[in-house]
Protein backbone atom coordinates (compact mmCIF):
# COMPACT_ATOMS: atom_id res chain seq x y z
CA UNK A 1 0.00 0.00 0.00
CA UNK A 2 1.41 3.43 -1.44
CA UNK A 3 1.15 6.29 0.72
CA UNK A 4 0.72 9.64 -0.82
CA UNK A 5 1.54 12.81 0.76
CA UNK A 6 -1.76 14.37 -1.28
CA UNK A 7 -4.06 15.13 2.32
CA UNK A 8 -0.75 16.60 4.02
CA UNK A 9 0.38 19.20 0.63
CA UNK A 10 -3.49 20.10 0.97
CA UNK A 11 -3.34 20.97 4.78
CA UNK A 12 0.18 22.75 4.68
CA UNK A 13 -1.15 24.32 1.40
CA UNK A 14 -4.02 25.62 3.43
CA UNK A 15 -2.52 25.93 6.33
CA UNK A 16 1.06 28.62 5.08
CA UNK A 17 -1.82 30.46 2.92
CA UNK A 18 -3.74 31.69 5.77
CA UNK A 19 -0.53 32.36 8.09
CA UNK A 20 0.50 34.24 5.19
CA UNK A 21 -2.01 36.22 4.62
CA UNK A 22 -4.71 36.63 7.22
CA UNK A 23 -1.88 36.54 10.13
CA UNK A 24 1.25 37.87 9.57
CA UNK A 25 0.55 40.38 6.68
CA UNK A 26 -2.95 41.53 9.09
CA UNK A 27 -0.84 42.21 12.24
CA UNK A 28 -0.70 45.82 11.91
CA UNK A 29 -4.44 46.58 10.83
CA UNK A 30 -5.93 43.49 13.24
CA UNK A 31 -6.54 44.66 16.75
CA UNK A 32 -4.79 42.14 19.11
CA UNK A 33 -8.02 40.20 20.39
CA UNK A 34 -9.17 39.75 16.95
CA UNK A 35 -5.42 38.16 15.27
CA UNK A 36 -5.44 35.68 18.51
CA UNK A 37 -8.76 34.94 17.37
CA UNK A 38 -6.89 33.77 14.19
CA UNK A 39 -3.95 32.13 16.26
CA UNK A 40 -6.76 30.45 17.50
CA UNK A 41 -8.80 29.16 14.20
CA UNK A 42 -5.47 28.55 12.69
CA UNK A 43 -3.87 26.14 15.55
CA UNK A 44 -7.44 24.30 15.49
CA UNK A 45 -7.05 23.56 11.88
CA UNK A 46 -3.60 22.30 12.57
CA UNK A 47 -4.42 20.04 15.21
CA UNK A 48 -6.76 17.92 13.26
CA UNK A 49 -5.71 18.80 9.12
CA UNK A 50 -2.21 17.76 10.09
CA UNK A 51 0.31 20.43 8.03
CA UNK A 52 3.67 19.05 8.30
CA UNK A 53 4.61 21.04 11.80
CA UNK A 54 3.94 19.65 15.83
CA UNK A 55 4.19 23.10 16.40
CA UNK A 56 5.02 26.44 15.18
CA UNK A 57 7.38 29.39 16.43
CA UNK A 58 5.59 31.98 13.64
CA UNK A 59 2.44 32.07 15.29
CA UNK A 60 3.06 30.65 19.29
CA UNK A 61 5.98 33.60 19.59
CA UNK A 62 3.39 35.68 18.57
CA UNK A 63 0.84 34.70 21.69
CA UNK A 64 4.28 34.64 23.40
CA UNK A 65 4.76 38.74 22.69
CA UNK A 66 1.08 39.74 23.64
CA UNK A 67 1.88 37.93 27.24
CA UNK A 68 5.33 40.04 27.69
CA UNK A 69 2.27 42.64 27.05
CA UNK A 70 -0.34 41.96 28.37
CA UNK A 71 -1.35 44.85 30.77
CA UNK A 72 -1.42 46.75 27.77
CA UNK A 73 -4.16 44.99 26.40
CA UNK A 74 -6.66 44.87 29.22
CA UNK A 75 -9.53 47.59 29.83
CA UNK A 76 -9.83 50.39 32.30
CA UNK A 77 -11.47 48.70 35.05
CA UNK A 78 -11.76 45.69 34.61
CA UNK A 79 -12.42 42.90 37.69
CA UNK A 80 -10.31 40.26 38.54
CA UNK A 81 -11.97 38.41 41.28
CA UNK A 82 -13.05 35.28 39.36
CA UNK A 83 -12.90 32.21 41.93
CA UNK A 84 -11.43 33.95 44.47
CA UNK A 85 -14.12 32.60 46.96
CA UNK A 86 -13.08 29.15 46.15
CA UNK A 87 -9.42 29.20 47.20
CA UNK A 88 -8.52 27.72 50.71
CA UNK A 89 -8.64 29.54 53.40
CA UNK A 90 -5.09 30.71 53.91
CA UNK A 91 -4.80 31.67 49.76
CA UNK A 92 -1.88 28.77 49.22
CA UNK A 93 -2.73 26.49 46.18
CA UNK A 94 -0.13 23.76 45.53
CA UNK A 95 -1.07 23.23 41.75
CA UNK A 96 -3.40 24.55 39.52
CA UNK A 97 -4.93 22.14 36.74
CA UNK A 98 -5.36 24.09 33.82
CA UNK A 99 -8.10 22.87 30.88
CA UNK A 100 -10.04 24.56 28.56
CA UNK A 101 -13.26 22.50 28.93
CA UNK A 102 -13.82 19.17 30.69
CA UNK A 103 -16.54 16.72 28.32
CA UNK A 104 -18.58 13.96 28.93
CA UNK A 105 -16.25 11.58 26.74
CA UNK A 106 -12.70 11.87 26.23
CA UNK A 107 -9.49 10.74 27.60
CA UNK A 108 -8.47 14.03 28.35
CA UNK A 109 -10.84 14.85 30.89
CA UNK A 110 -10.62 11.59 33.10
CA UNK A 111 -6.73 11.80 32.71
CA UNK A 112 -7.36 15.31 34.87
CA UNK A 113 -9.74 13.73 36.94
CA UNK A 114 -8.36 10.71 37.62
CA UNK A 115 -4.55 12.54 38.33
CA UNK A 116 -6.86 15.06 40.94
CA UNK A 117 -8.53 12.17 42.33
CA UNK A 118 -5.32 10.11 43.15
CA UNK A 119 -2.75 13.82 44.02
CA UNK A 120 -5.29 14.05 46.86
CA UNK A 121 -3.89 17.29 47.71
CA UNK A 122 -6.28 19.65 49.66
CA UNK A 123 -4.85 22.45 48.12
CA UNK A 124 -4.79 22.22 44.45
CA UNK A 125 -7.28 23.97 42.46
CA UNK A 126 -8.66 23.14 38.68
CA UNK A 127 -8.83 25.88 36.23
CA UNK A 128 -11.11 26.11 32.80
CA UNK A 129 -10.17 28.52 30.51
CA UNK A 130 -13.27 28.23 28.19
CA UNK A 131 -15.96 26.83 29.82
CA UNK A 132 -18.88 28.49 32.06
CA UNK A 133 -19.57 26.49 35.09
CA UNK A 134 -22.97 24.69 34.30
CA UNK A 135 -21.34 22.82 31.59
CA UNK A 136 -19.31 20.94 33.49
CA UNK A 137 -20.04 17.67 33.30
CA UNK A 138 -22.25 16.87 36.50
CA UNK A 139 -20.09 13.84 37.34
CA UNK A 140 -16.73 15.96 36.67
CA UNK A 141 -18.18 18.12 39.86
CA UNK A 142 -19.31 15.29 42.06
CA UNK A 143 -16.30 13.37 41.49
CA UNK A 144 -13.67 15.70 42.84
CA UNK A 145 -15.23 16.63 45.80
CA UNK A 146 -13.97 20.20 47.78
CA UNK A 147 -11.18 20.69 44.94
CA UNK A 148 -11.93 24.27 44.09
CA UNK A 149 -13.08 24.49 40.24
CA UNK A 150 -12.90 27.93 38.86
CA UNK A 151 -14.41 28.01 35.55
CA UNK A 152 -14.13 31.53 32.75
CA UNK A 153 -16.15 32.81 30.93
CA UNK A 154 -15.68 31.95 26.97
CA UNK A 155 -17.29 35.05 26.29
CA UNK A 156 -14.75 36.95 27.80
CA UNK A 157 -11.60 38.69 25.97
CA UNK A 158 -9.18 36.14 25.99
CA UNK A 159 -6.57 38.53 27.24
CA UNK A 160 -8.87 39.07 30.63
CA UNK A 161 -8.54 35.00 30.89
CA UNK A 162 -5.58 34.94 30.37
CA UNK A 163 -4.44 37.75 33.30
CA UNK A 164 -6.96 35.80 35.57
CA UNK A 165 -4.86 32.38 35.05
CA UNK A 166 -1.52 34.41 35.68
CA UNK A 167 -2.69 36.25 39.02
CA UNK A 168 -3.84 33.04 40.00
CA UNK A 169 -0.30 30.99 38.78
CA UNK A 170 1.56 33.05 40.85
CA UNK A 171 0.32 32.00 43.97
CA UNK A 172 1.03 28.41 42.93
CA UNK A 173 3.85 25.78 43.58
CA UNK A 174 3.00 24.74 40.01
CA UNK A 175 0.89 24.44 36.89
CA UNK A 176 -0.22 21.54 35.07
CA UNK A 177 -1.62 22.36 31.67
CA UNK A 178 -4.00 19.70 29.96
CA UNK A 179 -5.57 22.42 27.48
CA UNK A 180 -6.91 22.40 23.95
CA UNK A 181 -3.96 22.56 21.14
CA UNK A 182 -5.60 25.66 19.99
CA UNK A 183 -6.02 27.43 23.37
CA UNK A 184 -4.43 30.33 23.19
CA UNK A 185 -5.02 31.20 27.22
CA UNK A 186 -1.98 29.70 28.53
CA UNK A 187 0.58 30.27 25.88
CA UNK A 188 -0.30 34.24 26.99
CA UNK A 189 -0.57 34.05 30.58
CA UNK A 190 2.20 31.77 31.47
CA UNK A 191 4.79 33.84 29.74
CA UNK A 192 6.41 35.82 31.88
CA UNK A 193 9.50 34.27 34.36
CA UNK A 194 7.23 35.47 37.21
CA UNK A 195 4.90 32.30 36.45
CA UNK A 196 6.06 28.64 38.50
CA UNK A 197 6.85 25.68 36.90
CA UNK A 198 4.98 24.49 33.77
CA UNK A 199 3.99 20.83 33.39
CA UNK A 200 1.75 20.08 29.71
CA UNK A 201 0.34 17.05 29.90
CA UNK A 202 0.58 15.96 26.04
CA UNK A 203 -2.79 14.75 25.57
CA UNK A 204 -2.92 15.42 21.99
CA UNK A 205 -0.21 13.14 21.32
CA UNK A 206 1.34 13.57 17.57
CA UNK A 207 -1.05 16.07 16.65
CA UNK A 208 -0.35 19.78 16.99
CA UNK A 209 -0.06 21.54 19.76
CA UNK A 210 0.43 25.41 21.27
CA UNK A 211 2.36 25.60 24.40
CA UNK A 212 6.08 24.54 23.76
CA UNK A 213 7.35 27.89 24.70
CA UNK A 214 5.96 27.89 28.23
CA UNK A 215 6.13 24.41 29.22
CA UNK A 216 9.38 23.85 31.44
CA UNK A 217 8.01 20.11 31.44
CA UNK A 218 6.20 17.50 28.73
CA UNK A 219 4.76 14.59 29.81
CA UNK A 220 3.78 11.88 27.89
CA UNK A 221 1.81 8.66 28.91
CA UNK A 222 4.21 6.24 26.61
CA UNK A 223 7.53 5.56 25.82
CA UNK A 224 6.80 6.02 22.32
CA UNK A 225 4.85 9.40 22.73
CA UNK A 226 7.98 10.35 24.82
CA UNK A 227 10.81 9.86 22.34
CA UNK A 228 7.80 11.12 19.28
CA UNK A 229 8.24 14.59 21.94
CA UNK A 230 11.87 14.74 21.59
CA UNK A 231 12.30 14.13 18.27
CA UNK A 232 9.52 16.33 16.66
CA UNK A 233 9.22 19.58 19.50
CA UNK A 234 11.34 22.00 20.52
CA UNK A 235 10.74 21.31 24.23
CA UNK A 236 13.37 21.47 27.58
CA UNK A 237 12.45 18.73 28.65
CA UNK A 238 10.12 15.04 28.36
CA UNK A 239 9.54 12.73 31.07
CA UNK A 240 7.49 9.33 30.65
CA UNK A 241 4.73 9.45 32.52
CA UNK A 242 2.65 6.21 32.74
CA UNK A 243 -0.84 7.00 34.31
CA UNK A 244 -4.29 5.45 33.58
CA UNK A 245 -8.38 6.99 32.85
CA UNK A 246 -9.35 3.99 34.34
CA UNK A 247 -10.12 3.42 38.53
CA UNK A 248 -9.20 0.35 40.11
CA UNK A 249 -9.48 -2.47 37.53
CA UNK A 250 -11.98 -5.38 38.62
CA UNK A 251 -12.21 -9.11 37.94
CA UNK A 252 -11.61 -9.99 34.26
CA UNK A 253 -15.24 -10.94 32.57
CA UNK A 254 -16.21 -14.35 32.30
CA UNK A 255 -18.33 -16.04 30.29
CA UNK A 256 -21.26 -15.92 32.41
CA UNK A 257 -20.59 -12.39 32.64
CA UNK A 258 -20.47 -11.95 28.96
CA UNK A 259 -23.32 -13.91 28.88
CA UNK A 260 -25.32 -11.79 31.36
CA UNK A 261 -24.42 -8.44 29.46
CA UNK A 262 -25.89 -9.72 25.95
CA UNK A 263 -28.88 -10.47 27.71
CA UNK A 264 -29.47 -7.49 29.55
CA UNK A 265 -28.39 -5.35 26.11
CA UNK A 266 -30.63 -8.07 24.21
CA UNK A 267 -27.75 -9.12 21.80
CA UNK A 268 -28.00 -12.57 20.87
CA UNK A 269 -26.36 -15.17 22.54
CA UNK A 270 -25.17 -17.32 19.15
CA UNK A 271 -24.05 -14.37 17.36
CA UNK A 272 -20.42 -12.88 16.65
CA UNK A 273 -20.91 -10.11 18.68
CA UNK A 274 -18.37 -6.81 17.18
CA UNK A 275 -17.94 -3.19 18.91
CA UNK A 276 -15.72 -0.48 17.95
CA UNK A 277 -15.47 2.94 19.84
CA UNK A 278 -15.18 6.41 18.17
CA UNK A 279 -16.32 9.80 18.37
CA UNK A 280 -17.52 11.00 14.26
CA UNK A 281 -14.07 12.54 13.63
CA UNK A 282 -12.28 8.63 14.17
CA UNK A 283 -14.65 7.10 11.15
CA UNK A 284 -14.23 10.40 8.72
CA UNK A 285 -13.20 8.44 5.20
CA UNK A 286 -10.06 9.08 3.26
CA UNK A 287 -8.58 7.53 0.50
CA UNK A 288 -7.97 4.61 1.78
CA UNK A 289 -9.76 4.02 5.08
CA UNK A 290 -13.82 3.62 5.05
CA UNK A 291 -14.82 2.04 8.16
CA UNK A 292 -18.82 1.83 6.61
CA UNK A 293 -17.50 0.02 3.26
CA UNK A 294 -15.65 -2.26 5.56
CA UNK A 295 -18.41 -2.82 8.11
CA UNK A 296 -20.25 -3.43 4.91
CA UNK A 297 -18.16 -6.10 3.60
CA UNK A 298 -17.39 -7.82 7.18
CA UNK A 299 -22.25 -8.36 7.39
CA UNK A 300 -21.52 -9.60 4.12
CA UNK A 301 -18.72 -12.14 4.68
CA UNK A 302 -19.58 -13.63 8.18
CA UNK A 303 -23.23 -14.38 8.22
CA UNK A 304 -23.15 -14.15 12.34
CA UNK A 305 -21.75 -11.26 12.86
CA UNK A 306 -23.51 -7.99 14.65
CA UNK A 307 -21.48 -4.91 15.10
CA UNK A 308 -22.40 -2.31 17.44
CA UNK A 309 -21.00 1.26 16.99
CA UNK A 310 -20.24 3.33 20.56
CA UNK A 311 -19.90 7.15 20.08
CA UNK A 312 -21.11 8.10 16.58
CA UNK A 313 -24.52 8.30 14.80
CA UNK A 314 -25.57 6.82 11.53
CA UNK A 315 -24.06 7.77 8.35
CA UNK A 316 -26.53 8.08 6.18
CA UNK A 317 -24.40 8.11 3.02
CA UNK A 318 -23.66 4.45 3.75
CA UNK A 319 -27.35 2.44 4.10
CA UNK A 320 -26.33 -0.51 6.05
CA UNK A 321 -28.16 -3.42 7.14
CA UNK A 322 -29.70 -2.07 10.37
CA UNK A 323 -30.80 -5.66 12.22
CA UNK A 324 -27.03 -6.17 11.79
CA UNK A 325 -25.16 -3.02 12.52
CA UNK A 326 -26.54 -0.58 15.38
CA UNK A 327 -25.12 3.20 15.93
CA UNK A 328 -25.22 3.76 19.42
CA UNK A 329 -24.30 7.65 20.18
CA UNK A 330 -22.85 8.47 23.15
CA UNK A 331 -23.00 6.06 26.14
CA UNK A 332 -22.49 7.35 29.42
CA UNK A 333 -21.19 3.55 30.50
CA UNK A 334 -20.50 1.31 27.88
CA UNK A 335 -18.81 -1.33 30.17
CA UNK A 336 -21.40 -4.20 29.06
CA UNK A 337 -21.04 -3.71 25.68
CA UNK A 338 -17.47 -4.27 26.30
CA UNK A 339 -18.78 -7.29 28.05
CA UNK A 340 -20.75 -8.48 25.84
CA UNK A 341 -18.07 -8.04 22.54
CA UNK A 342 -16.02 -11.19 21.41
CA UNK A 343 -13.73 -8.72 19.42
CA UNK A 344 -13.12 -5.28 19.45
CA UNK A 345 -12.44 -3.16 16.32
CA UNK A 346 -10.22 -0.37 16.41
CA UNK A 347 -11.89 2.79 14.51
CA UNK A 348 -10.62 3.78 11.25
CA UNK A 349 -8.92 5.65 9.79
CA UNK A 350 -8.38 7.12 13.51
CA UNK A 351 -8.09 4.48 16.34
CA UNK A 352 -9.26 4.87 20.01
CA UNK A 353 -6.45 3.69 21.37
CA UNK A 354 -7.68 3.99 24.78
CA UNK A 355 -11.56 2.59 24.34
CA UNK A 356 -10.09 -0.57 22.43
CA UNK A 357 -7.68 -1.29 24.86
CA UNK A 358 -10.36 -0.59 27.70
CA UNK A 359 -12.72 -3.09 26.05
CA UNK A 360 -10.53 -5.71 26.61
CA UNK A 361 -9.38 -4.73 29.76
CA UNK A 362 -13.50 -4.63 31.59
CA UNK A 363 -15.00 -6.63 28.73
CA UNK A 364 -11.77 -9.31 27.86
CA UNK A 365 -13.09 -8.43 24.09
CA UNK A 366 -10.23 -9.25 21.74
CA UNK A 367 -8.51 -6.01 20.11
CA UNK A 368 -8.39 -6.16 16.37
CA UNK A 369 -6.03 -2.90 15.35
CA UNK A 370 -6.50 -0.94 12.40
CA UNK A 371 -4.40 -2.62 8.76
CA UNK A 372 -2.32 -1.33 6.31
CA UNK A 373 1.63 0.19 6.63
CA UNK A 374 1.14 2.60 10.12
CA UNK A 375 3.75 4.16 12.37
CA UNK A 376 1.88 6.54 14.49
CA UNK A 377 -1.43 5.45 14.80
CA UNK A 378 -0.27 1.39 15.72
CA UNK A 379 -1.73 0.38 18.89
CA UNK A 380 1.27 -2.19 19.19
CA UNK A 381 3.63 0.89 19.89
CA UNK A 382 2.22 0.31 23.85
CA UNK A 383 1.73 -3.02 24.26
CA UNK A 384 4.25 -5.74 23.68
CA UNK A 385 1.07 -8.05 22.75
CA UNK A 386 3.21 -11.44 22.36
CA UNK A 387 -0.08 -13.61 21.21
CA UNK A 388 -1.35 -10.87 19.31
CA UNK A 389 1.97 -10.32 17.35
CA UNK A 390 2.11 -14.08 16.43
CA UNK A 391 -1.72 -14.63 15.49
CA UNK A 392 -2.51 -11.27 13.99
CA UNK A 393 0.17 -9.09 13.45
CA UNK A 394 0.40 -6.22 11.50
CA UNK A 395 -2.07 -7.18 7.98
CA UNK A 396 -1.37 -5.15 5.02
CA UNK A 397 -4.27 -4.93 3.35
CA UNK A 398 -8.20 -4.72 4.11
CA UNK A 399 -8.56 -8.09 2.29
CA UNK A 400 -5.90 -9.62 5.10
CA UNK A 401 -7.41 -7.75 7.88
CA UNK A 402 -10.40 -9.64 6.94
CA UNK A 403 -9.22 -13.11 7.23
CA UNK A 404 -7.40 -12.13 10.64
CA UNK A 405 -11.09 -11.24 11.99
CA UNK A 406 -12.34 -14.58 10.64
CA UNK A 407 -9.22 -16.44 12.31
CA UNK A 408 -10.34 -14.78 15.54
CA UNK A 409 -14.18 -15.52 14.94
CA UNK A 410 -12.96 -19.23 14.74
CA UNK A 411 -10.90 -19.25 17.11
CA UNK A 412 -12.62 -18.16 20.41
CA UNK A 413 -9.81 -19.78 22.93
CA UNK A 414 -7.14 -17.30 20.71
CA UNK A 415 -9.54 -14.81 21.57
CA UNK A 416 -9.39 -15.11 25.67
CA UNK A 417 -5.47 -15.69 25.29
CA UNK A 418 -4.47 -13.01 23.67
CA UNK A 419 -7.19 -10.39 25.79
CA UNK A 420 -5.88 -11.94 28.66
CA UNK A 421 -2.17 -11.42 28.05
CA UNK A 422 -2.84 -7.63 27.52
CA UNK A 423 -5.16 -7.17 30.53
CA UNK A 424 -2.12 -9.15 32.54
CA UNK A 425 0.78 -7.04 31.05
CA UNK A 426 -1.83 -3.73 32.01
CA UNK A 427 -2.14 -4.61 35.35
CA UNK A 428 1.84 -5.44 35.63
CA UNK A 429 2.08 -1.22 34.67
CA UNK A 430 -0.96 0.33 35.98
CA UNK A 431 -1.21 -1.21 39.42
CA UNK A 432 -2.26 0.75 42.01
CA UNK A 433 1.20 0.86 43.84
CA UNK A 434 2.65 1.85 40.09
CA UNK A 435 0.61 4.48 39.36
CA UNK A 436 1.12 6.04 43.02
CA UNK A 437 4.61 5.77 42.41
CA UNK A 438 4.54 7.37 39.05
CA UNK A 439 2.66 10.09 40.26
CA UNK A 440 5.19 10.65 43.01
CA UNK A 441 7.73 10.93 40.64
CA UNK A 442 6.24 13.14 38.72
CA UNK A 443 6.22 15.74 41.15
CA UNK A 444 9.44 15.03 42.18
CA UNK A 445 10.49 16.06 39.26
CA UNK A 446 8.15 19.40 38.68
CA UNK A 447 9.15 20.58 42.04
CA UNK A 448 13.10 20.70 40.57
CA UNK A 449 11.90 22.91 37.91
CA UNK A 450 12.24 26.54 37.82
CA UNK A 451 10.20 28.81 34.68
CA UNK A 452 11.97 29.48 31.77
CA UNK A 453 9.60 30.55 29.14
CA UNK A 454 11.22 31.20 25.74
CA UNK A 455 10.59 31.97 22.57
CA UNK A 456 10.74 29.18 19.60
CA UNK A 457 12.04 28.79 16.37
CA UNK A 458 10.74 28.86 13.46
CA UNK A 459 9.87 25.22 11.99
CA UNK A 460 10.46 23.37 9.29
CA UNK A 461 7.76 21.26 7.22
CA UNK A 462 8.08 17.81 8.09
CA UNK A 463 7.01 16.11 5.23
CA UNK A 464 7.18 12.59 5.72
CA UNK A 465 5.46 9.24 6.39
CA UNK A 466 4.70 10.25 9.48
CA UNK A 467 3.11 13.10 8.68
CA UNK A 468 1.36 11.64 6.10
CA UNK A 469 -0.19 9.25 8.40
CA UNK A 470 -1.28 11.93 10.27
CA UNK A 471 -2.63 13.91 7.50
CA UNK A 472 -4.93 10.67 6.40
CA UNK A 473 -6.28 11.00 9.56
CA UNK A 474 -7.89 14.49 9.67
CA UNK A 475 -11.51 15.71 9.81
CA UNK A 476 -10.88 17.35 6.50
CA UNK A 477 -10.45 15.01 3.20
CA UNK A 478 -10.75 17.62 0.10
CA UNK A 479 -10.11 21.37 -1.01
CA UNK A 480 -13.86 22.17 -0.39
CA UNK A 481 -14.22 21.17 3.20
CA UNK A 482 -10.65 23.48 3.56
CA UNK A 483 -12.64 26.19 1.85
CA UNK A 484 -15.47 25.93 3.94
CA UNK A 485 -13.31 25.95 7.38
CA UNK A 486 -11.66 28.96 6.23
CA UNK A 487 -14.91 30.82 5.23
CA UNK A 488 -15.37 34.06 6.18
CA UNK A 489 -11.33 35.13 5.74
CA UNK A 490 -11.61 35.38 2.38
CA UNK A 491 -13.74 37.42 -0.14
CA UNK A 492 -14.86 35.52 -3.57
CA UNK A 493 -11.90 36.86 -5.59
CA UNK A 494 -9.35 35.35 -2.54
CA UNK A 495 -11.04 31.99 -3.23
CA UNK A 496 -10.71 32.17 -6.70
CA UNK A 497 -7.24 32.85 -6.21
CA UNK A 498 -6.72 29.88 -4.14
CA UNK A 499 -8.08 27.51 -6.52
CA UNK A 500 -6.02 28.99 -9.51
CA UNK A 501 -3.06 28.04 -7.50
CA UNK A 502 -4.16 24.37 -6.84
CA UNK A 503 -5.28 23.82 -10.07
CA UNK A 504 -1.72 24.05 -11.15
CA UNK A 505 -0.69 21.39 -8.93
CA UNK A 506 -0.93 17.91 -10.57
CA UNK A 507 -2.14 16.34 -7.56
CA UNK A 508 -5.39 18.52 -7.18
CA UNK A 509 -5.99 19.88 -10.81
CA UNK A 510 -8.95 16.86 -11.16
CA UNK A 511 -10.17 17.70 -8.18
CA UNK A 512 -10.19 21.61 -8.55
CA UNK A 513 -12.05 21.17 -11.84
CA UNK A 514 -14.81 19.07 -10.45
CA UNK A 515 -15.18 21.64 -7.42
CA UNK A 516 -15.77 24.37 -9.91
CA UNK A 517 -17.94 22.69 -12.33
CA UNK A 518 -19.90 21.29 -9.68
CA UNK A 519 -20.02 25.06 -7.90
CA UNK A 520 -21.24 26.56 -11.06
CA UNK A 521 -24.14 24.48 -11.62
CA UNK A 522 -25.40 24.74 -7.97
CA UNK A 523 -25.09 28.86 -9.10
CA UNK A 524 -26.62 28.48 -12.36
CA UNK A 525 -29.42 26.17 -10.57
CA UNK A 526 -29.63 28.68 -7.58
CA UNK A 527 -30.44 31.92 -10.06
CA UNK A 528 -33.40 30.06 -12.24
CA UNK A 529 -34.56 29.14 -9.20
CA UNK A 530 -34.32 32.76 -7.71
CA UNK A 531 -35.12 35.02 -11.20
CA UNK A 532 -37.87 36.97 -10.99
CA UNK A 533 -38.55 37.03 -6.96
CA UNK A 534 -35.52 39.97 -6.24
CA UNK A 535 -34.15 37.64 -3.79
CA UNK A 536 -30.13 37.28 -3.62
CA UNK A 537 -28.89 33.70 -4.80
CA UNK A 538 -24.89 34.54 -3.51
CA UNK A 539 -24.18 32.50 -0.05
CA UNK A 540 -27.44 30.34 0.23
CA UNK A 541 -26.38 27.40 -0.84
CA UNK A 542 -23.20 27.22 -1.23
CA UNK A 543 -20.04 29.15 0.57
CA UNK A 544 -17.00 27.69 -1.71
CA UNK A 545 -16.74 30.76 -4.19
CA UNK A 546 -19.44 33.18 -2.76
CA UNK A 547 -19.25 36.30 -0.46
CA UNK A 548 -18.13 35.49 2.74
CA UNK A 549 -20.64 34.97 5.78
CA UNK A 550 -19.59 36.34 9.29
CA UNK A 551 -16.32 34.84 10.81
CA UNK A 552 -16.93 31.96 13.00
CA UNK A 553 -15.45 30.10 15.63
CA UNK A 554 -14.25 28.01 13.20
CA UNK A 555 -15.32 24.72 15.22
Amino acid sequence: MNRTFRNLDRNHFFYSTFLRRKIMAARERSTPEELVRRIMLLARFAWRNHPGYYCDGRIENLLFDFGLNLNSYLKIGEVFDEGSALLPEDGRISTIHVATEVCQVGGHTRILYQLVRRHGDPNQVILLTGQRHEKVPRWFRDGIGDTPLITLDPADSVFKRAALLRRLAVRAGSVLLYHHPWDAVPVIALATAENPPVVLENHAHSWFWLGASVADLVVAHSAFHTRFTQMNRPVRQVHCFPFTQLEDLGPAATAADKARARERLGIPADCVCLITVGTAEKFIPNDRYNFHVTAHRILERFSRARIYVIGTSRDERYPLDTERINYLGYLEDPADYYRAADICLDALPQPSLGATLYATLIGMACPLYKYGKVSIFNSLNFLEAGLYRRYVGQPETEEAYLERLAYLIEHPGVRTRIAAEIRQEYLALYSREQVAGNLERLFEVAGRLHHAPARLPEPSILRDEDSAEIADAGSLQDIRGSLQFFDGFYKAGEKVDLLARLVLKPSFTVEVLKLMATTLARKAQSLIAYSGKGREPYGSTDCVLSAPVPPHSGK
